[in-house]
């Protein structure tokens, strides 16, 4: 089942994405990897300089999606009013692949993410599962996710379900692509205080990235930009 849906999301992906670009089929994950290999290090030079105050001439919305971009600002803030500098350099980046595909469908004001945190209320079988948040529902099968109002959930003897009709229809308001690529990294980070390098490590793993497009029908035409760095939005998503 898993494969199954896997192999339908490439074929969606390309559709969209690869075909808006003009890429046959099996071009596209190289291309993708390539766009990924290089937007990595601009990350990470862009964390470093927000961290420490520092203007760039990209910023650094240009590259984080919500709500990873405010985990980032929320984190350099704290560090800046203690008094904090951050060093992180990148100093290798091999082995760019791309893993998962995640299609999130639903109306457009509702499909912001593809890691909303919301606990899971109902598993309809091994593959599939309801979340339930604040005020919509999340219809998970695989690698396809659906985003449902309160009013459009069907309940059957207190069991949330939807009919294939609704999933015909929240696949034509259009929806959102999560992009899973791992690396290899290996990067430094060093922490100054008062002139004086109080932490100093390099760390080398393999590590996830998602990248994620916005809302859109058809063909996208915008900017990938990162939304989750080594499952740290993931991690929550079940909360």
């Amino acid at each position: 089942m898993y494969g199954m849906a896997k192999s339908l999301a490439y074929t969606l992906l390309n559709n969209y994405v690869g075909g808006w670009l003009g890429y046959k089929e099996n071009e596209f994950p190289r291309i993708f990897e390539r766009g990924a290999k290089e937007a990595i290090p601009v990350a990470f030079k862009l964390l470093q300089n927000h961290a420490n105050d520092i203007q760039d001439d990209i910023p650094l919305s240009d590259i984080l999606r919500e709500p990873l971009l405010s985990v980032f600002e929320i984190y350099h803030e704290s560090m800046r009013e203690q008094g904090l500098k951050m060093k992180m350099e990148l100093l290798e980046i091999s082995q760019v692949q791309l893993k998962d595909i995640n299609l999130v469908y639903g109306d457009p004001e509702n499909v912001k993410s593809s890691l909303v945190p919301a606990p899971v209320k109902h598993y309809s079988s091994a593959n599939s599962w309801f979340r339930k948040g604040q005020d919509l529902y999340y219809f998970d099968e695989s690698v396809v996710e659906y985003v449902l109002t309160r009013r459009q959930i069907q309940m059957e003897d207190g069991v949330p379900s939807m009919t294939p009709e609704q999933r015909t229809q929240l696949f034509a308001k259009g929806c959102l692509i999560g992009l899973d690529v791992e690396a290899n990294l290996v990067w430094q980070i060093q922490f100054e205080k008062d002139g004086q390098v109080i932490y100093d490590k390099t760390i080398g793993k393999r590590t996830s990235i998602r990248f994620e497009t916005d809302h859109f029908k058809q063909r996208y035409d915008g900017q990938l930009k990162i939304a989750d760095i080594d499952n740290f939005m993931a991690s929550k998503m079940f909360e």
